[in-house]
């Protein structure tokens, strides 16, 4: 009998290690998201959402439509380091601005009660050659003003470390209510609920080749 009892002691601990190695499946890689800005601000709080609204009343409602990509890398020794596209995020910024810079000086111009007609001798009235050199101080000040906001994000990133369970992967980071981040994983893809603010959003990682 004592010897049938260890004999099954032993099983049981073997099937125990056997089971916990075919859950920890190797999850590692190079996961992006792909979000707008809008999404996160979404889950912002509400200061920040105001004053990202005023951008509607700008001429840049475009703003929230930005590419906002972040990247998560999962190491095989469960660590992992998350970090902001913020080049691409540059890049489509100053490729909105170009195409929105009429709308922009249309909605300055339309706060000070300036007629589209009455742009070209108001502008040099104020001292500019052109109404396009006017244009163009302008738009490049609010373009440096977004810059400088996300000089911030270019050295920030999130690292930490993960643990897999089945299909189940968690973080030791948590939500705004205590929870701890804890993702989906399938077929190369892991859906992470975010709660913030009283907002939940899911963000999607699909596995990169970079």
């Amino acid at each position: 009998m004592k010897k049938n009892a260890i004999y099954l002691i032993g099983s049981v601990m073997v099937a125990g290690s056997l089971l916990a190695g075919c859950g920890a499946k190797d999850v590692s890689g190079v996961y992006r998201s792909n979000n707008t800005l809008g999404d996160f601000l979404a889950i912002s709080g509400e200061d920040v959402q105001a004053q990202y609204e005023e951008f509607d009343n700008m001429g840049m409602g475009f703003i929230k439509t930005l590419p906002f990509e972040c990247s998560m890398d999962l190491s095989k020794d469960g660590n992992f380091t998350v970090d902001y596209d913020v080049e691409l995020l540059k890049s489509s910024l100053d490729s909105e601005f170009t195409a929105h810079a009429d709308e922009i000086i249309d909605a300055i111009m339309s706060q000070q009660g300036v007629e589209k007609d009455q742009y070209e001798a108001v502008v040099q009235a104020a001292g500019y050659e052109s109404y396009a050199a006017f244009s163009d101080e302008m738009v490049g000040i609010m373009k440096d003003t977004l810059y400088d906001a996300l000089k911030d994000m270019e050295d920030f990133d999130v690292t930490g470390t993960y643990k897999v369970k089945g299909d189940a992967v968690s973080f030791d980071q948590w939500n705004d209510d205590g929870s701890a981040y804890s993702a989906t994983f399938k077929d190369g893809t892991f859906t992470l609920p975010i709660n913030a603010n009283g907002v939940s959003m899911d963000v999607t990682f699909n596995k990169s080749d970079k």
